[in-house]
C-alpha cells in the first residue's frame, strides 16, 4: 500500500491519484477493521481521502502527534495561530516541512473538511494529546485514551546494583533520565522541564542527569 501513494509539494498528502487503488487493495478489501497510525510520517504522502473507508468498514485512527488537527505541522508548540488554522511563518519549517509556498492555512481548511465528513474513532496515547483533540475541530469524534504499552517480557525489573554496574553508572547517586529522539535537541518532548531540573540540581553532586536519544541536527 505504501508504494501507491503520492505527494505534491505544498499540498502534502491531501490529494492523490491513487486513492481508488487503495480502496481496492486486497488488504483493505479483506480487512474487518482498518487501523491507521501516522498518515504523514515517515511516508508523509499517504492520501488523506483514504479515511472515507470509514463509511464502509470500522475505522480507528491512532494519533501520535498533532498533525491531524493542524495545517501541516506535527506540533503547534502551543502556537495559537497554528491551532486555529491560521498561517504562521515561523512554524513553516516544522516537520513535515513545507518547502515551497506556505499552504498551512489552506491545508487546515481542506483537512477539516475531509475529516469532519469521515467516520472514524480516535485513539490518543496521552492526556495531553487528548486535551488538544478535544479543543480542536475533531472534538465531537469518539476519542479514546489508550496509553502506549510495552512488552513486559523484554522490559522487566532488574536488580539496581547489577544494572548500574553493567552500565557503568554510579551506585550512590540519584539518576534523572530524559529520553527523546534527538535528546536535548528535541523541542517537542518537554525540554522546558528538563531545563528546570538542570538548574534546580546543578549544584547537587548527588544527582546525575542522563539524556538518551543522541543529537539530531534536524531539530
Amino acid at each position: 500500500i505504501q508504494n501507491t501513494s503520492t505527494s505534491t509539494e505544498g499540498l502534502q498528502n491531501h490529494f492523490s491519484f491513487f486513492t481508488k487503488k487503495l480502496f481496492s487493495h486486497p488488504f483493505v478489501q479483506e480487512a474487518d477493521i482498518i487501523h491507521c497510525h501516522n498518515l504523514h510520517w515517515p511516508f508523509k504522502n499517504f492520501p488523506l481521502r483514504f479515511l472515507e473507508i470509514g463509511h464502509r468498514k470500522p475505522l480507528i485512527w491512532t494519533f501520535h502527534d498533532m498533525w491531524s488537527i493542524l495545517g501541516h505541522a506535527a506540533h503547534s508548540l502551543d502556537c495559537g495561530r497554528c491551532e486555529t488554522g491560521k498561517t504562521c511563518r515561523k512554524h513553516k519549517y516544522l516537520p513535515p516541512k513545507l518547502y515551497t509556498w506556505d499552504s498551512s492555512a489552506f491545508l487546515y481548511k481542506i483537512k477539516r473538511h475531509l475529516l469532519l465528513r469521515s467516520n472514524f474513532h480516535i485513539v490518543v496515547p496521552s492526556q495531553w494529546l487528548q486535551k488538544k483533540v478535544e479543543q480542536s475541530f475533531l472534538k465531537h469524534k469518539p476519542i479514546h485514551l489508550i496509553y502506549n504499552g510495552i512488552n513486559v517480557k523484554t522490559f522487566t525489573m532488574q536488580p539496581r546494583i547489577a544494572v548500574r554496574a553493567k552500565l557503568n553508572l554510579p551506585q550512590n547517586k540519584k539518576i534523572i533520565v530524559f529520553l527523546a529522539f534527538g535528546g536535548l535537541t528535541n523541542p517537542w518532548k518537554g525540554i522546558e522541564f528538563v531545563q528546570y531540573l538542570l538548574k534546580k540540581f546543578s549544584s547537587n553532586k548527588d544527582v546525575l542527569f542522563l539524556s538518551l536519544g543522541g543529537i539530531n541536527p534536524k531539530f
